[in-house]
């Protein structure tokens, strides 16, 4: 029995495409990686040099540009096997398969983007409403979003997060609801730019993006903060043969398993907060 790759480029393509398109967390991971073997990389971040004084009576002594090297493997590898009857592709004249491979790119990003955002635990900085209670919003006004944006600043201030990078927080569809209530009872924008589909494009200096996939354990959800392309880095594998196609032994059928593997890490927990919002992110009373 042959084993072949099934429009191996279109499948690829669809992937990627994908990932842009469902998933949040690939264009906005460090991507700068050196692959280092079949299933390796090192993350390398450029370490900052230090601030001298000047002195004309004496040469200057230069610094080496240096980094920090971080080794990372893959701990990410998932697939969606599928059959495809003869029978069903027999019955129909409609070209099912591009939908389904769509379908599968999507199932494989979200698992994706899941993985990512169960990093929480590495974050070197949590963020609750007050002591450890995690974040809930006012019941019809919500009107504490500014207290909560404020109070997240503050934090990555404190943590010296460089100004010239965008700052990104992943929250649960709960917090899109107080944004939506907020913003929805106030008389202007306040400068706060227009609300696109699942992202706030900013608020209060915020990008903002909503997922399903935050972590929820017992009545937290939990979402993270950090500067764009910064903190976790990510490596996708989705080579030619990610995507395999066969008959099927014993079916009348062909088989096909897209796969995706990846590796993903946090390699500067100062530059992540975990923020820590209640399942009821509105409150109800």
């Amino acid at each position: 029995m042959a084993l072949t790759n099934v429009q191996t480029t279109l499948w690829v393509q669809t992937m990627v495409q994908n990932y842009l398109e469902k998933g949040i967390m690939a264009p906005i991971c460090n991507r700068n990686l050196k692959q280092t073997g079949a299933n390796a990389w090192k993350i390398v971040a450029a370490v900052a040099g230090t601030a001298e004084d000047v002195d004309d009576t004496s040469d200057i002594t230069y610094q080496a540009l240096t980094d920090s090297a971080t080794d990372m493997t893959v701990n990410f590898d998932k697939h969606v096997p599928q059959i495809d009857l003869d029978s069903d592709r027999m019955s129909t004249d409609i070209q099912y398969l591009m939908a389904y491979m769509n379908e599968s790119a999507g199932t494989l990003t979200s698992a994706l983007d899941a993985a990512i955002l169960g990093n929480y635990g590495d974050a070197g900085y949590d963020s609750y409403e007050t002591g450890s209670t995690a974040w809930q919003f006012t019941k019809d006004t919500c009107a504490d979003i500014p207290g909560f944006f404020a109070k997240l600043s503050n934090q990555a201030r404190t943590a010296n997060w460089p100004d010239a990078k965008r700052k990104f927080l992943i929250g649960p569809p709960g917090l899109e609801e107080a944004i939506m209530t907020y913003t929805g009872g106030r008389a202007t924008a306040y400068g706060d730019e227009v609300m696109n589909g699942r992202k706030v494009t900013k608020i209060m200096d915020w990008n903002v993006m909503f997922s399903n996939q935050c972590t929820t354990v017992s009545t937290t959800v939990h979402g993270l903060a950090f500067t764009e392309q910064d903190s976790i880095a990510l490596a996708i594998q989705s080579d030619l043969a990610s995507v395999e196609s066969m008959r099927a032994e014993g079916r009348h059928g062909t088989l096909y398993r897209p796969r995706l593997r990846a590796g993903h890490k946090v390699y500067r927990s100062e530059g992540l907060i975990d923020v820590n919002f209640n399942t009821t992110t509105v409150a109800t009373s």
